[in-house]
């Protein structure tokens, strides 16, 4: 619960004002030390980020089969159009904003199948 509200204070106190490898940063400081953060660059590859500072393309990291141990970051743009293979009881949180619209809202939230 204490890492999900962490959380979600960064993620409201950064919003969109951020690149996402500074909001992927953030996140991590409330996470265990064997945990990473998965989020897209400012070329739209899929990146993993460690306590370590080693960043590094997940398709080359032990994280892309180890998704349990990662938090996913997915800004707006990213949410349509991603394949994440996410594990069984994977676990979400979207944030809202004044500008989102409910067909935005439906496709960000209806990245998993049941």
């Amino acid at each position: 619960m204490f890492v999900f509200v962490a959380v979600f204070r960064v993620l409201t106190n950064l919003g969109n004002r951020q690149k996402n490898k500074e909001v992927a940063s953030e996140i991590l400081e409330y996470m265990a030390k064997d945990e990473a953060v998965v989020y897209f660059d400012e070329q739209d590859e899929l990146i993993v980020e460690r306590h370590d500072g080693v960043v590094a393309k997940l398709a080359l990291s032990p994280f892309a089969q180890q998704l349990d141990k990662t938090f996913v970051y997915l800004d707006e743009a990213h949410t349509r159009g991603t394949d994440l293979k996410l594990p069984l009881g994977s676990r979400a949180a979207v944030t809202l904003g004044p500008k989102l619209t409910k067909d935005k809202l439906a496709q960000g939230i209806l990245l998993q199948p049941p």
